[in-house]
């Protein structure tokens, strides 16, 4: 199985603040906790904060594996601009 990593998306209320529910991804990229990533969601993309590195195999349910994305950029100001179009369009940007 690929590498996989856990990230908490950035709170929409509160800028610049990571928490809640983990999320499971793969890793197309080498990252560490802390980083910043763009993930992406069902519809388009969002910043999130890895959690954690390096998740074994047995923390995902199998049945969810088969829609696992993948991260493969992080994030940086660019991406900023990029993603706050999202918002204001109903196209999905290209990251």
């Amino acid at each position: 199985m690929n590498k996989m990593v856990s990230v908490q998306y950035e709170s929409k209320h509160e800028p610049g603040t990571f928490g809640g529910r983990e999320y499971t991804y793969y890793a197309g990229i080498e990252l560490n906790v802390g980083d910043l990533i763009i993930a992406p969601t069902r519809d388009a993309y969002s910043k999130a904060r890895v959690s954690q590195i390096d998740v074994p195999d047995g923390k995902v349910d199998e049945r969810f594996v088969p829609f696992m994305k993948t991260i493969n950029k992080k994030w940086t100001e660019e991406s900023e601009e990029t993603i706050n179009e999202q918002y204001t369009s109903n196209a999905t940007p290209e990251i």
